[in-house]
C-alpha cells in the first residue's frame, strides 16, 4: 500500500512551525483585561455565557474571527472603532482540544457543505451556478452561509482562544501560513495535543486546474477543495504554550506525502479524503487515515518523531472492508468514525453504509459497524501482525455478536459517536442527515427524512462482557421492555439525528446533539412548493375546466334526447360547451350545500376564459373529449373528486399543510379506483393536478410534517448520571441551542482549568463558543486535580484482569476491573498500592487524587 512517495512534499506541511502570531488587540498589553459577557443561558443549574464576539447577541454573524474583505479575515477586537462583522464562514467549532485557559479550535468551513450539497444538485440539473446558489439563497431567506459577501473563499482556521480573556491567537489559515485546516477531531497524550483531519495546502492548490467542477466555472483545485471538503490527509502535533505565544505545531503524519497526484487520484475515485478517527492505546496514539488504497489504521509510540514512526496496524480488509468511504456513501463516506480503548481492546466505530447497500424502501443505507481489535498484554501496538481483529456490530457471517446498527430494526444509524463512563462504553447513533439534503434535491424525495425522523438517535450502553443495554430508545421487538432511562428515540425529540459529541465532566456525562429543524424546514417548504406550481387562480381555473369535460363526457342528457351525432359542426360544439358551462354550475350549486369539503368556497362561479372554452370545443370536434363516453353511474364520484379539488384550492398557500396532503392523498386514491373506467383524454386532464406528487412523498412528507411542524429548532445538551443501582438520570441542559435556532448541533466540548466550553454547529451565522464554570474538589486544598487517574494491572500466571496494563480513567470517572481465574486456579489475593485487598474477585477504582497499582495473584488448587 504506498504510504510515502517523496514528491511534491510541502515545506509548510513537513516543517515544525513556531508560532508567535499577535494576540487580538487590546488584550495582549495588558494580559489582564476579562470578558464581560453579555448574553447566558441557563439550563439544569448550568450557566453558559456566550464567550465568543461576547458583545454580539445570537442570530447574529459569530464564527469567532471577523471577514476583512477579499478572503481574509481578521481576529475580532471588541474594542476596536471598525465595520467588521463575524466571518460566518467558520461555520462550526470542529475539533477542539485545550491546555490552562486555552482552547485550541480547529473550524469547519461552509457548515456541512450544505450550500454546496444543494447548489451542485441543482448544477447537475442544469442551472448554472449563480442561479442556483441565489436560489438557495432565497430558500432560507438569505439566513444560510453560501459565501463571503464580496464572494471570496476564506477557508477553515486553526487558533486558540482564551477563555478568560478573549484573546484570540491565529495558528493555520491561508493567510497565517498557507494552510487551510479542516479538522475533525483531537486527543491529549503526553502533554501535547493532537488533530487529525485535512489541509488545504495554497502552495500545491492555488491556480491548479479543477478535479471536478467545470473549468468554465472559473474555480481552481483549492477552491474546489475547500467547497467539497477534499483535502490532504493529515495529523497535527501541538506543543502548547500557557502564553499567547510559543506554540510549536508540527505536520507529523501525511498520508499521501504532498504527492498531488494521489491526492488527484483519490478525489477522482470520489473518495471523501479526510478522516477523523483519533484516540490513545497503551500510550499508542492510533489515528484513521487514508490514501488512494483506502481507509487504514496507523499507530505511533512516540509521534513526535514524525511520518517514519507511523505504522499501519490494519487495513481495509483487516476491517472486513467494512468502511464506506466514497462521497455517495452513507455520511459522506465517513469511513472510520472513532477509536476507543475499552476493557482492553481498542474498539474501531465505522461507517459502513456502502452506496451499494442502499434500500430504496427506506431510503437509506447499511447501518454503522463496530470492529474489536485485541493484543496480547505486553506486545507492541504498532506492529500489525501482534494484532487480532474480530467483528462486535457487523455481518453475522463475519462473527458478528450484534447485527450492523446493533439493532437489525434500526436503518437510519449509520454512523455511531463512542464514550467511556464508569464502566460502560455509550454507543450513541448517528443518522445520515448528508442523504438526505441530498434526497429532496436530486430526486424530490422525502424518503430519507421520513425514516430518519421515525428513528430518530438511539442510545446504547456496552459492559466490558460486551452485554448492550439500550438507554435512550423507543420499544422494539430487541428491546421489548424500552430503554432504561425511559426516553424514547431522540430523547422524545425526533428532530434530533446526531449524537454529535459527548464528555464527562465531574462525574457526569454530557451528550449533545445535531437538530436538523432548522436546515430541513426550508427545504421541505422549497421542495414541495416545486412540486405544487400551481397559483390559487391557476388551480381553481384548472378543476372548473375539469368539471365541464365531465358533464360533456358524461351520458347526461334529458331523459327522451338523443346524444348528440358525432360528426357536428363547430356551432353546435359551442352550443354543448356552454350548455356544459351552465350544466356544472348547477350540479356545483346543488353540491355545496352539503360540501364537506370546501365551505368557503359555496356558490364559487364555473367560469372559463375564452381560450379554454375555444381549447375545449376545438376537442370536440376532434374527438379529444367524446361527449358520451363516460358511464352516468360515475358522476357522484367524479364530483366528489372535483369537490375535493375544490377545496384543496382553498389550502393552496398551505401547500406543506398536514390536511392540504391529507386530502390529496384521497384525490390519488378516488383516481387510482376510477383511472380504468376514464378516456384517457380526461384522466391526462386529472394529472394535471394529480401527480405532481408521488403517493409515496405524501406519506414521507406527512411522517416529516408531524416533527417538523411541533419542533423547536436548535441542539439538545443532555447530563447523564449513572446512579448507585446501576440506572441512569438523564436530565436536558438545552433543547433550543442555548437559545439561537441556528445553533443546529453542539460540536465540540473542551476543558480548561476552570471551564466547561462548548462550540456550537451554526451553518447560518457561524459558530460560537460557550462556558460554564467547573466546581473543582481539591486535595487538602491543593489545587484542581489531575485530568486522569493512572492504573497499573497485572496479575499472575493462572488467570487474567479484564483490563490489563498501563491504563486511565477520565477524572471523577469510575472503573470496575474483574478478576477471572483459569481451570483450577483460584484468587489467592488483590494488592492495591501495595496494600492486600483480599482475595476479591473485583476491584472499583474510583478516579479521584491518586493513580493505581493493582495485582491479582493467582493460585493453584491443590488436588
Amino acid at each position: 500500500m504506498k504510504r510515502m512517495t517523496g514528491k511534491l512534499i510541502s515545506t509548510l506541511l513537513a516543517c515544525t512551525m513556531m508560532v508567535g502570531i499577535m494576540p487580538t488587540a487590546g488584550l495582549a498589553d495588558s494580559g489582564k483585561a476579562l470578558l464581560q459577557p453579555q448574553y447566558t443561558y441557563t439550563g439544569a443549574e448550568m450557566t453558559f455565557e456566550k464567550i465568543s464576539h461576547a458583545n454580539t447577541p445570537l442570530e447574529k454573524p459569530d464564527g469567532i474571527v471577523d471577514y476583512a474583505g477579499n478572503g481574509a479575515i481578521a481576529l475580532h477586537d471588541p474594542n476596536a472603532e471598525t465595520d467588521l462583522v463575524g466571518d460566518r464562514g467558520q461555520s462550526y467549532s470542529y475539533a477542539a482540544a485545550s491546555y490552562g485557559d486555552w482552547v485550541y479550535i480547529g473550524t469547519m468551513y461552509g457548515g456541512l457543505g450544505a450550500a454546496n450539497i444543494i447548489s451542485s444538485s441543482m448544477m447537475n440539473a442544469g442551472m448554472d451556478r449563480e442561479m442556483a446558489m441565489a436560489l438557495v439563497n432565497t430558500m432560507y431567506n438569505g439566513r444560510l452561509y453560501i459565501s463571503e459577501p464580496d464572494g471570496a473563499n476564506a477557508g477553515g482556521i486553526f487558533f486558540k482562544f482564551n477563555v478568560k480573556t478573549g484573546e484570540t491567537v491565529m495558528l493555520l489559515s491561508k493567510d497565517t501560513n498557507g494552510i487551510i485546516p479542516t479538522f475533525r477531531s483531537a486527543c491529549e497524550m503526553n502533554g501535547k495535543l493532537y488533530f487529525v483531519g485535512m489541509v488545504q495546502d495554497v502552495n500545491l492548490m492555488a491556480g491548479k486546474p479543477s478535479i471536478l467542477i467545470n473549468p468554465a466555472y472559473g474555480i481552481d483545485m483549492m477552491q474546489e477543495a475547500i467547497m467539497y471538503q477534499n483535502g490532504l490527509p493529515v495529523i497535527y502535533e501541538v506543543t502548547p504554550s500557557k502564553d499567547a505565544d510559543g506554540d510549536v505545531l508540527t505536520c507529523i503524519y501525511d498520508a499521501v506525502g504532498g504527492d498531488m497526484d494521489v491526492y488527484k487520484s483519490m478525489v477522482q475515485q470520489n473518495m471523501f479524503t479526510s478522516t477523523r478517527a483519533i484516540g490513545i492505546f497503551r500510550d499508542t496514539l492510533i489515528a484513521g487515515c487514508m490514501d488512494e488504497n483506502g481507509p487504514f489504521l496507523t499507530a505511533s509510540a512516540d509521534p513526535s518523531k514524525g511520518q517514519d514512526s507511523f505504522k499501519e496496524i490494519a487495513d481495509l480488509d483487516d476491517l472486513f472492508g467494512y468502511p464506506a468511504y466514497k462521497r455517495n456513501d452513507a455520511s459522506g463516506g465517513g469511513g472510520i468514525y472513532q477509536v476507543v480503548e475499552f476493557g482492553g481492546n481498542l474498539y474501531v466505530a465505522i461507517v459502513s453504509g456502502h452506496a451499494n447497500t442502499h434500500n430504496p424502501e427506506t431510503g437509506t443505507k447499511r447501518s454503522f459497524a463496530i470492529v474489536r481489535g485485541e493484543i496480547a498484554r505486553n506486545a507492541d501496538p504498532t506492529v500489525k501482525e501482534n494484532w487480532t481483529w474480530s467483528v462486535l456490530v457487523g455481518d453475522p457471517a463475519d462473527g458478528a455478536k450484534y447485527p450492523f446498527g446493533i439493532d437489525e430494526t434500526r436503518v437510519s444509524c449509520n454512523a455511531c459517536t463512542l464514550q467511556i463512563y464508569n464502566d460502560h462504553l455509550y454507543i450513541g447513533e448517528y443518522n445520515d442527515v448528508s442523504s438526505a439534503l441530498q434526497g429532496f434535491i436530486t430526486g424530490k424525495s422525502f424518503r430519507t427524512q421520513a425514516t430518519n425522523l421515525e428513528q430518530s438517535l438511539n442510545l446504547y450502553r456496552m459492559d466490558e462482557d460486551e452485554n448492550i443495554e439500550m438507554v435512550v430508545g423507543d420499544s422494539n421487538p430487541t428491546f421489548p421492555e424500552g430503554s432504561i432511562s425511559g426516553l424514547g428515540s431522540g430523547y422524545d425529540s425526533h428532530m434530533n439525528q446526531y449524537h454529535w459529541q459527548t464528555t464527562v465532566c465531574n462525574g457526569k456525562m454530557y451528550l449533545s446533539t445535531m437538530d436538523t429543524t432548522s436546515l430541513l424546514m426550508p427545504l421541505a417548504q422549497f421542495t414541495n412548493g416545486d412540486i405544487l406550481e400551481m397559483t390559487e387562480e391557476e388551480w381553481k381555473s384548472q378543476i372548473n375546466y375539469i368539471r365541464v369535460l365531465v358533464e360533456l363526457m358524461l351520458r347526461s342528457f334529458r331523459p327522451g334526447e338523443a346524444a348528440p351525432a358525432r360528426g357536428m359542426d363547430r356551432e353546435m360544439a359551442e352550443e354543448m360547451v356552454l350548455a356544459a358551462i351552465s350544466s356544472a354550475q348547477e350540479r356545483k350549486n346543488q353540491n355545496d350545500g352539503a360540501m364537506f369539503y370546501a365551505p368557503s368556497s359555496v356558490s364559487a362561479s364555473v367560469t372559463l376564459t375564452e381560450e379554454q372554452i375555444q381549447e375545449i370545443i376545438d376537442g370536440v370536434l376532434e374527438g379529444t373529449y367524446p361527449v358520451d363516453s363516460i358511464p352516468a353511474d360515475l358522476i357522484d364520484e367524479l364530483n366528489r373528486i372535483n369537490d375535493m379539488l375544490d377545496s384543496m384550492e382553498e389550502r393552496l398557500k398551505e401547500k406543506i399543510s398536514e390536511s392540504f396532503l391529507e386530502l390529496y392523498e384521497e384525490v390519488l386514491d378516488a383516481l387510482e379506483d376510477l383511472k380504468d373506467r376514464l378516456p384517457d383524454s380526461l384522466v391526462g386532464m386529472y394529472n394535471m393536478v394529480a401527480s405532481f406528487i408521488t403517493r409515496d412523498n405524501i406519506v414521507d412528507i406527512l411522517k416529516s410534517l408531524k416533527y417538523l411542524i411541533t419542533s423547536e429548532a436548535g441542539f439538545d445538551l443532555y447530563q447523564l448520571e449513572e446512579r448507585a443501582d446501576g440506572s441512569v438520570e438523564i436530565v436536558t441542559v438545552s433543547d433550543n441551542g442555548f437559545g439561537d435556532p441556528n445553533n443546529h448541533g453542539l460540536r465540540v466540548f473542551a476543558e480548561t482549568d476552570d471551564y466547561l466550553v462548548i462550540g456550537t454547529a451554526n451553518p447560518f451565522y457561524g459558530t460560537q463558543l460557550w462556558r460554564t464554570p467547573i466546581e473543582r474538589v481539591p486535595e487538602n486544598n491543593r489545587g484542581p486535580l489531575p485530568y486522569v487517574c493512572k492504573l497499573y494491572v497485572s496479575s499472575t500466571e493462572g488467570g487474567k484482569a479484564s483490563a490489563e496494563g498501563d491504563l486511565v480513567i477520565a477524572r471523577f470517572a469510575s472503573r470496575t476491573i474483574r478478576f477471572t481465574p483459569d481451570e483450577n486456579y483460584r484468587i489467592a489475593d488483590v494488592i492495591v498500592n501495595g496494600k492486600s485487598v483480599g482475595a476479591v474477585d473485583q476491584y472499583r477504582v474510583v478516579a479521584a487524587v491518586r493513580d493505581y497499582d493493582i495485582k491479582v495473584i493467582f493460585e493453584e488448587i491443590d488436588g
